[in-house]
């Protein structure tokens, strides 16, 4: 999506709404909308991307869009979408339909549709046109499901279900549990967990609910974890997810109790058993170990580079 995003137009659009909450804006910088406009006029043309090609840097300049990595370009690209889309359900009325419902996340979109298949394309058309920059693409429901990030809705004759959806490429590799991952353990269950409260999160009835909990068990025993370490870590996540949560509050005429001094977190390359006897040592006297990867492809590569003998260029030709 960034790449595609008209700069200019948006900046121009910008500075109006900066202009019309000129009072909201004097409370986060003393610029002015015009000033501010040009900073972003200023970033947006001088986007470089450095790759080293034969060990030499090559600086690639970024001719249209928003920079992947600058920190204004998500609101920046909504500000745009939001201009963009405005039209939308006079648009599905002129292609002889009508678009009840409309929700984006970033640049995926997920609507309602009243009205033909042939008046559906030919919105698609018009949206197509409203913009160079700006195209996009059309998926449409297959036996009543839709997949829309990672949910899966389903079509009922009185309403929707959903569940977890996962793309066709999915391999079913996660971690493994066995000596082929040097990873720590509570990393594996929190893999777990994640699967698990996900489940609870999307899955909107109980046959769909134990479904995908079935699939999260055989997953994780493919991969050859303990049954029983799955179910336990199913099983805890479940329960936290359906108990209410403990209010905190305490009476007025209640005694405070003693503060606990402050944990400190210290972070160590992972080194195995080490760690572990470490972790629960450590815990006694209010430190935290939080492990990292002791070796990453880049440190890996890195330290290769320095072996390596310098290349030799061939004499140039005369």
């Amino acid at each position: 999506m960034y790449p595609n995003i008209p700069v200019t137009e948006t900046i121009d659009q910008l500075e109006l709404l900066f202009e019309e909450h000129r009072d909201g804006l004097s409370r986060v910088t003393t610029l002015s909308p015009a000033e501010v406009c040009q900073l972003l006029t200023l970033t947006t043309a001088n986007t470089y991307a450095v790759v080293d090609i034969d060990g030499k840097d090559r600086w690639f300049h970024q001719k249209r869009g928003v920079g992947m990595g600058k920190s204004y370009s998500p609101p920046f690209s909504d500000q745009c979408m939001g201009v963009w889309e405005k039209n939308m359900p006079v648009i599905a009325y002129s292609a002889g339909g009508n678009l009840p419902f409309t929700v984006r996340f970033y640049d995926d979109y997920l609507g309602l549709w009243q009205g033909t298949l042939a008046s559906l394309y030919r919105f698609v058309e018009l949206l197509n046109g409203l913009h160079q920059s700006i195209k996009v693409t059309l998926e449409v429901e297959s036996n009543r499901t839709l997949p829309y990030l990672d949910i899966s809705i389903i079509r009922k004759e009185d309403g929707f279900d959903f569940t977890v959806y996962r793309k066709p490429s999915f391999t079913g590799q996660v971690i493994p549990y066995a000596y082929t991952s040097f990873t720590e353990h509570r990393y594996k269950i929190s893999a777990i967990n994640s699967d698990t409260l996900r489940c609870m999160r999307y899955c909107s009835n109980n046959y769909l609910e134990t479904q995908e909990l079935n699939f999260i068990h055989k997953l994780y025993t493919e991969n050859h974890y303990p049954p029983y370490v799955v179910e336990l870590a199913i099983d805890k996540t479940i329960s936290k997810f359906r108990s209410p949560a403990i209010s905190t509050n305490r009476p007025a005429n209640e005694e405070t109790t003693v503060v606990q001094p402050k944990l400190i977190r210290v972070s160590l390359p992972y080194t195995g058993t080490l760690s572990h006897i470490l972790q629960r040592k450590a815990r006694k006297i209010r430190i935290q170990f939080v492990s990292k990867t002791a070796n990453t492809i880049s440190s890996t590569l890195c330290s290769l580079a320095k072996l390596m003998p310098p290349a030799t260029l061939p004499p140039e030709q005369t």
